[in-house]
């Protein structure tokens, strides 16, 4: 195959023996569209800004000491040294969480202010309807651990299951669910 202009033929070289020249420049056409899409990508590409660029706000809506909290700083110290900048741990402890977490959603959603969840995050809007909506306003990022929560009873309490301990409370008139 002979090739009459040079810049289709620099554009050839490297590629399959094509059977006619009408396919070869249908393929040189289309090597060159995906050149001017890249050309017109690398601008974009040359002025973003790598993140993070500046501190990160991790807010916990947990007491100051408590399992959250130093799990908390414990996974913010590690992310800080794999990615370069300081991630500042905030405890806005209230209201069952919703304080801190209601901070978290008015905040810019630009990635520099993370939440550390807690199971009341997705309790919270059940019982105040009008606060947040987990879905809408969090994109999750990853779980750092699983709680479980326990039903624990003295031996001496006359109840071998959760409904039996339902049925001695009610039994006995008692709502207080500490005794």
């Amino acid at each position: 195959m002979r090739c009459r202009r040079r810049k289709a033929c620099a554009l050839l070289v490297g590629m399959r023996l094509l059977r006619s020249p009408v396919t070869a420049w249908r393929q040189a056409a289309s090597v060159l569209n995906w050149l001017a899409l890249l050309a017109c990508c690398l601008p974009v590409a040359v002025g973003a800004q790598s993140y993070p660029s500046r501190p990160i706000r991790m807010i916990v809506p947990l007491a100051v000491g408590g399992t959250g909290d130093t799990l908390a700083r414990v996974v913010s110290e590690e992310m800080s040294k794999i990615l370069g900048q300081p991630f500042v741990v905030e405890n806005r402890a209230g209201s069952g969480g919703l304080i801190g977490t209601e901070a978290v959603a008015k905040s810019p959603a630009d990635g520099y202010t993370l939440l550390f969840a807690s199971p009341a995050h997705v309790i919270n809007p059940l019982l105040r309807p009008n606060s947040y909506d987990p879905v809408k306003d969090f994109e999750p990022v990853s779980v750092i651990a699983n709680t479980y929560m326990l039903l624990l009873a003295h031996p001496s309490l006359p109840a071998a299951s959760v409904g039996e301990r339902v049925a001695f409370w009610s039994a006995a008139r008692r709502r207080n669910f500490a005794d």
